[in-house]
């Protein structure tokens, strides 16, 4: 994963997004596992609190932010994995893994088999970004 993929794109380029649109959706990607960590977090301390709440509590204001944020963060998860997807039903996997940990197609090819040529997954790397980005 030391080899970086290059921020910008022609401006031919069907995908072409800025520079810094694209750094930004792509750090927006990178947040991933830190969203769902949270969730699961927020998801035990319901769980926990559920036990100790009667039916017939009133839902106070700390429920409230829980489910907020929970929602919050499921919709930014749900965006991530359906433009995966969206993009490269066949791909999305790779494509989901690729901007969720950064990994390269280096390490596809080694490590996990990848169905497709280099050009071919980094043109659908550069699609994903351009769908995210009119989302």
């Amino acid at each position: 994963m030391a080899k970086s993929i290059y921020t910008t794109t022609s401006k031919k380029n069907p995908y072409y997004i800025s520079k810094h649109r694209y750094l930004e959706l792509k750090h927006f990607c990178l947040q991933y596992p830190e969203w769902k960590k949270r969730y699961r977090e927020l998801e035990e301390t319901i769980q926990r609190s559920s036990s100790i709440i009667k039916p017939n509590d009133i839902c106070t204001d700390s429920t409230f932010s829980i489910a907020s944020e929970m929602a919050e963060l499921k919709r930014k998860m749900d965006l991530v994995e359906k433009t995966a997807v969206e993009t490269d039903s066949q791909l999305a996997n790779y494509i989901f893994e690729a901007v969720t940990r950064a990994c390269t197609y280096e390490y596809f090819q080694t490590q996990k088999d990848i169905p497709c040529c280099r050009d071919t997954f980094y043109s659908r790397y550069r699609k994903y970004f351009w769908m995210l980005n009119s989302n």
